[in-house]
């Protein structure tokens, strides 16, 4: 609001009775602000949008000082910001090509995550980053839960990160969250070559008001945040793009790999991306590599993991034959 105003912190801290440490303070986080200093800096700052005085006021009311302080002292401040910004989201973008999305994670796949960071991690501060992260997905599990629309590259699916066990439960845990309603999953596979934004991370956390988006980059040495405008907007273009060229619940099967919003002839719409992680699941648990991605559709109700003595496997005759004989799902249902 005061940068809009243009105004300097020494200005815009004598509006607000207050010294300009105090003020550097609340613009960094270290320092909480109530809701009436907040009206007080609406009405100083001239900030005449009220849905997003609104949406920092819910911020500032709902906010629980103790959500996330265990962290503080182990993990970076931009984490525990994108923390809270999740818990208020109205909605989540994210788009993945070497890793599985934070907020889709298992326990063992994010755990073998942060074993590889350079320099190592001590296990307590693992411990904490799995925790931490696990926290993060209870949004997913609220009853007024945010959509969460998720862009993942097949490479992102093939890694098997931390062996065939881990990587087989990460697949399913997959294909059990792409069922719930409010997640979308779609997969952009080889076969599609060069993208726009192939390479990045990216989570656009949509707040009660634009002007409370913030978009997280994922980067070596810790996230990223991003809430200018023009920033904003540019990065809200490249996750349409990339969910343009990503398959869709209701791609058309046959050979081609069509974009987002292909018709479906005759009204069939089978599930891709589904079959995408149905068939990833054969390849860490077979050793005869599965048909190749692009040719064979997959029903909805699909059993995929069957047990036989101690080692989980697949069985791919059964799934072969339903994929054959399976009439496809209808054209409006949901992965």
């Amino acid at each position: 609001m005061r940068d809009r105003a243009g105004l300097t912190a020494t200005e815009g801290a004598r509006l607000l009775g207050i010294s300009q440490a105090q003020l550097s303070n609340i613009g960094a986080s270290r320092f909480g602000v109530s809701p009436e200093r907040l009206r007080a800096m609406a009405r100083n700052y001239r900030c005449s949008d009220i849905a997003y005085i609104q949406g920092l006021l819910d911020l500032a009311g709902e906010r629980a000082p103790g959500r996330w302080e265990t962290f503080r002292e182990v993990l970076a401040a931009p984490l525990l910001d994108i923390a809270e910004l999740e818990h208020h989201a109205t909605g989540l973008q994210s788009a993945n090509t070497s890793h599985i999305p934070g907020l889709l994670q298992t326990t063992d796949h994010a755990r073998e995550i942060f074993r590889q960071v350079v320099p190592e991690f001590s296990r307590s501060d693992i411990e904490h980053r799995v925790s931490h992260r696990l926290q993060r997905q209870a949004i997913l599990d609220r009853t007024a839960s945010p959509p969460y629309q998720a862009v993942i590259h097949e490479a992102a699916l093939r890694v098997p990160v931390g062996g065939t066990t881990v990587a087989k439960a990460q697949l399913r845990h997959l294909l059990e969250q792409s069922e719930r309603e409010h997640i979308t999953i779609q997969v952009i596979p080889f076969a599609i070559g060069a993208y726009p934004g192939s390479g990045q991370t990216i989570l656009y956390v949509h707040g009660s008001a634009p002007r409370l988006d913030t978009v997280s980059l994922d980067q070596s040495h810790g996230p990223a945040l991003v809430d200018a405008e023009a920033e904003l907007e540019a990065y809200r273009l490249l996750l349409a793009r990339m969910e343009a060229v990503a398959l869709t619940p209701n791609s058309l099967p046959g050979g081609s790999v069509p974009g987002a919003g292909s018709p479906s002839p005759g009204g069939k719409g089978y599930r891709w991306n589904r079959a995408f992680l149905l068939l990833t699941a054969m390849r860490h648990s077979l050793a005869a590599p599965p048909e190749p991605f692009g040719t064979v559709p997959c029903s909805s109700d699909q059993r995929i993991f069957t047990t036989q003595g101690t080692r989980p496997r697949i069985e791919l005759a059964s799934v072969r034959e339903q994929m054959s004989t399976s009439p496809p799902s209808g054209p409006g249902s949901k992965d």
